[in-house]
């Protein structure tokens, strides 16, 4: 056999899917941005991979974190203009995943350095299609929050929760949750026309096609309160989306967007 053909027919290695995926969308907020995804960096778990989608994200945002996304777990996507929501980023991060798992995280809050850790044990056990779990707050000065303090944790109902639970009221905070990701792929991601509460609607309709839902009290991620969240833009208008999001949760998903 010939060197060439010896080489044609060398075994090859196939890369191995990683478990997780952490889908992180982008627009400014370049330290916070840094910050976040040195958090996930830092997992004790490390068979995962970061999907980091810039939303139209100003320049000097990109040239700020080119260092931290050379990282070998570090894929970048990115859409010229913003859309104004995380909606289309998340789900671009979520079609260009290669994790079994999405893991949901805002650019502007941490990840605990062993929530990945924590939630492979409960996918062991469980087999879950979405795990959820407790957070902490981090409060930012110049920020008050009725009944929320610097490093208050907030955990999930012990009981778990019915669809009518969830109808009640929201039972899950984004930044915890890790989503089996053929099931997004088969009952879908964010839609697009939600501006507020995209990620309760998600829930809703993932209770409602089946998934099943398992929770730890471990504090898996830390939510950054500050002036720039985007849900201040409207929170005021929160029965419009909360209504919205009842109506469309048992509708088929329709647009991924582009």
């Amino acid at each position: 056999m010939t060197e060439e053909k010896r080489r044609f027919y060398a075994p090859v290695t196939l890369k191995k899917r990683p478990r997780f995926s952490f889908v992180v969308p982008v627009y400014d907020r370049k330290r916070v941005v840094r910050e976040c995804l040195l958090s996930c960096l830092r997992q004790t778990f490390d068979d995962f991979e970061i999907i980091v989608v810039f939303d139209g994200s100003p320049a000097e945002t990109r040239d700020y974190l080119s260092e931290i996304c050379s990282h070998r777990k570090i894929k970048i996507f990115s859409y010229a203009e913003p859309f104004g929501t995380a909606c289309r980023a998340r789900n671009r991060g979520i079609q260009e995943a290669s994790g079994e798992y999405i893991c949901l995280l805002d650019s502007d809050d941490l990840s605990n350095s062993t929530r990945l850790e924590t939630v492979e044990s409960l996918i062991t056990q469980t087999n879950s299609d979405v795990i959820y779990g407790s957070i902490r707050f981090l409060v930012d000065a110049g920020r008050i929050v009725p009944g929320i303090s610097f490093g208050d944790i907030a955990e999930p109902n012990q009981n778990g929760f019915t669809l009518a639970d969830l109808i009640a009221a929201n039972q899950i905070y984004t930044l915890s949750a890790s989503i089996k990701r053929e099931k997004l792929l088969k009952f879908g991601g964010f839609r697009l026309e939600m501006r507020y509460r995209e990620d309760y609607e998600l829930w809703l309709r993932l209770k409602y096609r089946g998934a099943t839902f398992s929770f730890t009290n471990a504090v898996l991620s830390i939510y950054r309160i500050h002036g720039g969240n985007n849900e201040l833009n409207f929170k005021d208008n929160d029965s419009h989306w909360y209504n919205k999001a009842i109506e469309s949760y048992k509708k088929p998903f329709v647009s991924w967007g582009s």
